[in-house]
């Protein structure tokens, strides 16, 4: 990581949850809260960061079970219980209404918790986000909980990283730029091969179906007003971009943005163009505020001292 980053450890519902935060050169904007996919972690955001201005904080999250993070055994692993730890690092870290940044099962994490209390956030920004109007990983989720997929999710930690960089490669979707390579694999086999991981991932998967069902649930009653941005790979197999639009109806804000040739992990394949869509974003966010405000502004009465 560049000098910039800290590394930090915040205590939020009794769990261990390491950080990466980058300080910015202003703090007038909303900072941005990163949260990884499935076996991954902060660092797993490295290229998207520093592709992105340095007038934001950035603060990429480790989620409990993942990267520097603590293992509880015992812990909510639900999508609730993840936004849970979430919520209370806003006011630890002294943040004003940031926007969340989700990829994937993290999407999932912020969807949840701009459902049950948008009034925290100014805004999302969701990757390829695993989501309750898809579905087509559940052939994928029911294979873990099954006894082979179990034994093999144990074997996982062992697969030599020659063999886990071609899986990466060749994962659904495909990693499309070949400069994905062992530094940037890096940060998925610490989190895979730390203690503890695989238990915890087999927990959270167990609660899947049921937390998709609750989050979708809310959202059909309550749509989402949360201004947000869906980045979405074109050749994503896990979450296919052809499911986007299902999600997008129950966002009353939502600007969908296809990524041509990408997969699911266009943070690493396309950061750069992910980048530059989520900075203009940001400026027509930031526009569409003031001229909201200055409307509201015109609109009130004038008050003497």
């Amino acid at each position: 990581m560049t000098p910039e980053w800290q590394r930090k450890d915040l205590t939020l519902c009794g769990i261990r949850v390491s950080i990466l935060d980058r300080p910015a050169a202003t703090s007038e904007k909303p900072a941005i809260l990163l949260l990884h996919g499935l076996v991954a972690e902060g660092a797993t955001f490295r290229k998207l960061i520093e592709a992105l201005p340095p007038d934001r904080r950035l603060i990429a999250v480790d989620l409990p079970g993942a990267g520097y993070s603590e293992r509880p055994l015992h812990a909510d692993v639900s999508f609730a219980g993840m936004a849970n730890v979430i919520q209370p690092a806003i006011s630890t870290l002294g943040l004003h209404q940031p926007i969340l940044l989700g990829h994937s099962h993290g999407g999932a994490v912020a969807l949840r918790l701009a459902a049950t209390h948008h009034a925290l956030l100014s805004g999302l920004i969701l990757l390829c986000p695993a989501h309750p109007f898809s579905r087509y990983e559940y052939k994928l989720v029911r294979f873990y909980l099954s006894s082979a997929g179990r034994l093999f999710a144990r074997c996982l930690p062992l697969i030599p990283r020659p063999i886990m960089l071609f899986i990466f490669k060749n994962m659904p979707g495909g990693v499309s730029r070949a400069s994905f390579n062992f530094d940037d694999l890096e940060p998925y086999l610490h989190t895979l091969r730390a203690p503890g991981t695989v238990p915890h991932l087999l927990r959270l998967l167990s609660t899947w179906q049921s937390d998709m069902y609750l989050l979708g649930g809310d959202l059909q009653s309550t749509p989402l007003t949360t201004p947000t941005l869906l980045l979405w790979g074109t050749r994503d197999l896990i979450v296919p971009l052809k499911t986007a639009s299902r999600l997008a109806g129950h966002i009353a804000r939502a600007k969908l943005i296809p990524l041509p040739g990408a997969g699911h992990l266009p943070n690493e394949e396309y950061p750069q163009e992910c980048a530059a869509a989520i900075t203009t974003w940001l400026a027509e966010a930031e526009l569409h505020r003031l001229t909201v405000h200055g409307e509201n502004h015109r609109k009130s009465p004038s008050v003497r001292p």
